[in-house]
């Protein structure tokens, strides 16, 4: 199917894969925390890299891996690590260096000068990828980069082109081409850093409702299981991404006693692979309710949050096209 789009940088691109996008998913802000962790494992896998040591990673602020960020980024792209092909051409996988590092982050007078953290560089890479049109939320669709190097990875001559390369032989071509550059040409890291500052209150408050809201609907299924395996991983899970989606809306009485419950829930989990199904269910429920208050208490201002991050992303695509 030929989906051809456009995008701020004027790449051409005749046709767009989705790589485990679909239509109206945006990476700007992680909806659901389980579908976060999804795909992180998907895209880890499918490229090629292994399960056990997994190369990308996500968070709360942007809804799809990303390679290593601020101290650990790479200055290789990691197409030269993927072992499937069909991944080749994903714009992630040629990103390298400066844009992956961590650049002054906006602050008030009287703060403190800072260099952005690793949640606000995946907010930025996120902004400037998506309202690049590098990625397309309308359709699902990314930016084929193999297409700009004119790669066919159909082709027997290209695909031992690739493999020589990958297995440390030069390639003027690979070795020079910067996507990063790219983009920053085309929406400047100072930019897109001043945008995400401006964002980032709102982003916070989507991400850690809407995380809510999702894991309560989680927890709702697995108790409707009743299957007791289900139920225990569901309180591992639940547990831990409940803190890093979601802890920062719970008061500090619950964040210590979220914190409490969750030592106590995996010391038991160390033990037995198991939960007992009891024990697991009161937990679910007791998260739950913690949960709800945070959708609650937040429900307000969680449209808001998310027709500000819209208008933002709609307004920019507007000047940058």
């Amino acid at each position: 199917m030929d989906v051809s789009t456009d995008n701020a940088a004027g790449l051409e691109q005749p046709e767009a894969p989705f790589w485990l996008c679909s239509p109206g998913y945006s990476i700007i802000v992680s909806r659901s925390p389980l579908m976060a962790l999804w795909l992180e494992a998907q895209v880890n896998a499918l490229a090629g890299f292994d399960p056990e040591d997994p190369v990308l990673d996500n968070g709360p602020l942007c809804a799809y891996p990303m390679p290593p960020l601020g101290d650990e980024a790479i200055d290789q792209p990691l197409a030269r690590q993927v072992e499937n092909l069909n991944w080749f051409g994903h714009p992630i996988f040629w990103l390298k260096g400066d844009i992956l590092h961590a650049h002054p982050f906006p602050v008030e007078e009287d703060e403190e000068p800072r260099d952005e953290f690793d949640s606000e560089i995946y907010l930025r890479l996120a902004l400037q990828l998506e309202v690049l049109g590098f990625y397309d939320s309308t359709t699902g669709a990314w930016h084929d980069v193999a297409k700009n190097l004119g790669v066919d990875i159909n082709d027997p001559f290209d695909v031992a082109r690739i493999r020589a390369w990958q297995s440390g032989e030069p390639d003027e071509q690979f070795d020079t081409f910067d996507f990063g550059e790219i983009v920053k040409f085309n929406y400047p890291i100072h930019a897109a850093t001043a945008v995400a500052a401006d964002l980032l209150p709102y982003a916070l408050i989507a991400s850690g409702a809407v995380g809510a809201y999702s894991l309560v609907t989680e927890i709702d299924k697995a108790l409707d299981s009743r299957t007791a395996g289900v139920i225990s991983n569901y309180a591992i899970l639940v547990s831990a991404l409940g803190m890093s989606y979601s802890g920062f809306l719970m008061t500090e009485e619950q964040y210590a006693r979220w914190e409490k419950r969750m030592e106590r829930i995996t010391a038991l989990f160390n033990r037995s692979t198991i939960l007992p199904a009891k024990t697991a269910s009161a937990y679910l429920l007791e998260m739950r309710e913690v949960l709800n208050y945070v959708v609650t208490d937040n429900e307000d201002v969680v449209d808001d949050a998310v027709n500000v991050i819209k208008s933002l992303q709609k307004d920019l695509a507007g000047q940058l096209r």
